[in-house]
């Protein structure tokens, strides 16, 4: 009778989630490192206990302080292979699941997540998920081919020790095109200005100019090639421009497969590269900044590391006018003292110019240009004055590192503007004096450059700011070229500044007379081929 009775006793209602109250303002995006660590406890719940979606969505946010939206969890069901129609079995019976329905990260034995305060989980033993295998492959290439580079041309003892590096000629192999970083750079920033002003044709027509170029780049240095990509790549990131990130990245895969093996490392550059954009999309996720942020510090970190004074040009063709050229306070004394060394190996004279016009610049001595480019009047007096400005700069004390390091940048390269030794004989003659002065001219615009950002650091009058634009874009002009990208894109800096003071009729005519300009720059690039 009792054993009747017993069985004719009510059942132990099922344990209902505490009815706390809910915790407020917690975060409901999570990274897949989250969803990893919370893995193991709502798969007990949910596929073992047979627990409700809602109820495994309270009791992950009351216990674990682990707050997602509905639709997030079904995402997250879908790819761990959790099937509502699927028959779900008990704890007892439960086979291991298949390794390929469950995260690549999970861990074979569920631990407890203690209760705190914080608003995330922090995941104990884990392996990776994909994307973060991807994002690790990535930077460890960046890192293989940094160091390797500098390991092997630091070991050859073999190697000439001459003050101008063996560097591919600019003209590389299998391309006839001229790489110039800086306007390869500039002509992506004044792409991405172009799209979100709404001048799609423009747009398109200068990438297809710029896909033309940038071949040539394929075929430097690693270091080189690391930081200069890694700068483009974060422009296009950091304003979100998913389409032309994908597409540059498709261009330059393809270009690459051309030239190199499988095995090459910018070939595991880019495939890494790809994988990880491939990731992105299907978290329906822009381009992630970080990510090329930390690419482009470890290699300069590597960079910073090791010097050689073989390979002055090579430093010289690093893209320094840039916000990604950024360091941590930490690293800043490594590049203190980089760029002293550095300074200190700088040749003055005519013999490292005429090297460094032939293999950088050819487009300065043609004599078709030469002939109609005129110096600004001011030009001898923005010289001096600039070469003193940047080296009182560098004696002072910044808050922020990345100013530093532009400013050591700036005094870098104004070493060539000081005044050299007199040739030893008549046969060691420099070249046509306007050669050598749309090349300085060329230095003066960046270190003024750096003298504009000083200015605002330090809060002067932005009528000072504004000559001295003025004056960037009158060496650009006569140093490089009217209608390049990089002086349309100081145009525009010289815009935003007449716009923001109310010079609104200027502002208007300088937006006008760069689109002309960009139309006569593209003059070689027909519509209809867009």
């Amino acid at each position: 009778m009792a054993s009747q009775l017993a069985l004719l006793a009510p059942r132990p209602e099922m344990r209902a989630p505490p009815l706390t109250r809910r915790k407020p303002n917690l975060p409901i995006h999570h990274s897949d490192q989250e969803w990893t660590a919370a893995y193991p406890h709502i798969e007990r719940m949910y596929v073992k206990e047979r627990r409700k979606l809602r109820y495994v969505m309270e009791t992950m946010e009351q216990e674990y302080n682990f707050k997602a939206t509905l639709q997030m969890y079904k995402k997250r069901f879908t790819k761990w292979g959790f099937s509502k129609n699927k028959p779900r079995t008990s704890s007892k019976t439960t086979p291991n699941r298949d390794s390929s329905t469950s995260p690549p990260s999970c861990t074979a034995v569920t631990k407890p997540i203690p209760k705190r305060t914080t608003h995330t989980i922090l995941p104990m033993s884990i392996k990776l998920g994909d994307l973060d295998m991807t994002n690790l492959e990535f930077l460890t290439s960046i890192q293989n081919w940094s160091t390797s580079f500098f390991e092997s041309a630091l070991s050859d003892p073999s190697s000439p020790s001459r003050q101008i590096p063996p560097l591919l000629p600019v003209t590389q192999r299998g391309s006839g095109q001229r790489y110039d970083p800086e306007e390869l750079s500039f002509a992506f920033r004044v792409v991405i200005e172009l799209l979100r002003r709404g001048k799609g044709v423009l747009a398109g027509r200068l990438t297809r100019k710029a896909f033309l170029q940038i071949e040539a780049m394929l075929q430097i240095e690693g270091p080189l090639f690391i930081w200069n990509l890694m700068e483009i790549l974060y422009n296009i990131a950091r304003l979100e421009q998913t389409q032309l990130f994908e597409v540059l990245l498709f261009h330059l895969m393809g270009l690459a497969r051309n030239l190199f093996a499988p095995e090459h490392p910018a070939m595991q550059i880019l495939y890494s590269l790809r994988k990880l954009a491939e990731g992105w999309r299907r978290d329906c996720l822009p381009p992630q900044v970080p990510v090329l942020e930390q690419a482009w510090a470890i290699n300069a970190n590597t960079v910073f590391s090791n010097f050689d004074s073989r390979m002055l040009l090579l430093y010289y063709r690093l893209v320094w006018d840039s916000t990604l050229v950024n360091l941590p306070q930490d690293r800043l004394h490594d590049a203190d003292r980089w760029f002293t060394v550095l300074e200190d190996k700088v040749p003055r004279g005519h013999y490292f110019l005429e090297d460094t016009v032939a293999c950088i610049h050819p487009d300065l001595i043609s004599p078709s240009d030469a002939e109609t480019i005129e110096p600004p009047k001011d030009y001898e007096i923005l010289k001096h004055t600039s070469l003193s400005a940047i080296q009182h700069r560098s004696t002072l004390d910044f808050t922020g590192a990345s100013i530093r390091v532009r400013v050591l940048s700036g005094l870098l390269k104004s070493r060539i503007l000081e005044e050299s030794p007199p040739p030893p004989s008549a046969s060691d003659a420099p070249r046509d004096s306007v050669e050598m002065s749309r090349l300085h001219a060329r230095i003066i615009a960046y270190v003024m450059k750096i003298l504009v950002e000083v200015d605002w650091e330090m809060g002067f009058d932005s009528e000072i700011t504004t000559e001295r634009l003025r004056s960037i874009i009158s060496m650009r002009e006569y140093g490089q070229s009217p209608i390049g990208p990089q002086t349309i894109f100081e145009w525009w800096q010289l815009e935003a500044i007449l716009l923001r003071e109310g010079h609104r009729e200027e502002a208007s005519e300088i937006r006008k007379e760069t689109y002309k300009r960009l139309e006569k720059y593209l003059d070689d690039v027909p519509v209809h081929e867009i």
